[in-house]
């Protein structure tokens, strides 16, 4: 799986404390040995993973204290097996469990 943000992982990951830098890099790492190619094969990797209700395929991952929100395109593999499209993780939101809640909360009144 391919990760993809706004801007350069390292980028992204400069914003946050070391330790959050290292959960995240983390997570980048076994995403980018994943090849997810539907909910099942993802969850086989994050059993905790969340898929976020009415949102197509858009998955929240815990990591500590925060919370990953993640736009997922699964890769594609052919008849026989081999991969087609390689797939993409678009990274969306980086939020303490909090901001989370409230984003969510806000989002089933309606306001963005």
């Amino acid at each position: 799986m391919q990760v993809v943000t706004a801007e350069t992982l390292a980028e992204f990951l400069a914003r946050f404390s070391p330790a959050q830098q290292r959960r995240l890099a983390a997570w980048a790492a076994i995403v980018r040995g994943a090849t997810w190619t539907n909910h099942a094969s993802l969850i086989a990797t994050f059993p905790r993973a969340g898929r976020v209700r009415g949102e197509g395929n858009t998955y929240t991952f815990r990591l500590g204290a925060h919370r990953l929100t993640t736009d997922v395109v699964f890769a594609r593999a052919g008849d026989d097996g081999t991969l087609v499209q390689e797939g993409l993780v678009i990274l969306v939101a980086w939020e303490d469990h909090a901001d989370y809640d409230r984003r969510n909360r806000d989002r089933r009144r309606g306001r963005s």
